[in-house]
């Protein structure tokens, strides 16, 4: 009998949940079940993104408060971190505010998720109602000659005024 390894994710290592290795990832030296390590992938790829969204909006590298109130904001309050991406975001970007830190976060956080979810629902339904077609509208520029125009100088702008 193969020997089982724990997973080390709260909901398994909190159930005594065990693997064998061949079900099991590496990660940051802890092992999880491909459930859980498919979760944890996402929270830091999302963890990343909204880093990365702050220090293109700020110019810099979010300070060490920030980070600690995002953590905060994640772990006390269960806040995902795409959840605090779409707050900042809204604040932002919809609202036209300009950020100063993520302690914003909690006052705009259900009103920005109300909002992303009514665009979701409003796209859904448009899709819906063209079926398989897609439509695409294209511009053509067109290069305009100003020979093609008739020009008439008034007396007050002729050359000789100038």
């Amino acid at each position: 009998m193969a020997r089982l390894y724990k997973c080390y994710s709260d909901y398994c290592y909190n159930n005594n949940l065990k693997y064998p290795i061949e079900e099991m990832t590496k990660i940051s030296g802890k092992n999880y079940c491909s459930n859980c390590a498919n979760k944890i992938k996402e929270e830091k790829e999302s963890r990343e993104k909204l880093i990365k969204w702050l220090s293109n909006y700020l110019h810099r590298y979010p300070d060490g408060y920030s980070l600690r109130k995002i953590k905060e904001f994640h772990d006390e309050r269960n806040y995902s971190y795409h959840d605090q991406l779409l707050a900042l975001r809204y604040f932002t970007e919809v609202e036209h505010n300009y950020l100063k830190g993520v302690g914003i976060i909690p006052y705009v956080i259900d009103e920005a998720i109300n909002f992303y979810k009514k665009k979701e629902i409003n796209t859904q339904v448009k899709e819906k109602d063209m079926g398989n077609y897609k439509v695409t509208f294209k511009q053509e520029k067109k290069d305009l000659d100003l020979e093609d125009f008739d020009f008439e100088l008034d007396e007050e702008f002729s050359e000789n005024n100038f």
